[in-house]
């Protein structure tokens, strides 16, 4: 007989940051096809840094109702 399984809980929620990185991840390897995925993160960082506070604070409340539902 088959031991039941209980549900898995929920993921964490991605921080604004990976949130980021989904949005502009095809676009900067598209740009540097030759690029490793290390180097890539490394650049998408540095965007991120560069990044205006509206996009950031848009992302962090993106963040902020995924959280609610992992709380």
């Amino acid at each position: 007989m088959p031991k039941s399984e209980a549900p898995a809980p929920p993921k964490k929620p991605l921080s604004a940051f990976f949130l980021y990185r989904g949005e502009v991840y095809d676009k900067v390897r598209d740009e540097n096809p030759t690029y490793k995925i290390t180097e890539l993160t490394k650049l998408i960082s540095v965007m991120w840094s560069k990044t205006d506070q509206t996009t950031k604070d848009r992302l962090h409340a993106k963040y902020m109702v995924n959280k609610k539902v992992y709380d």
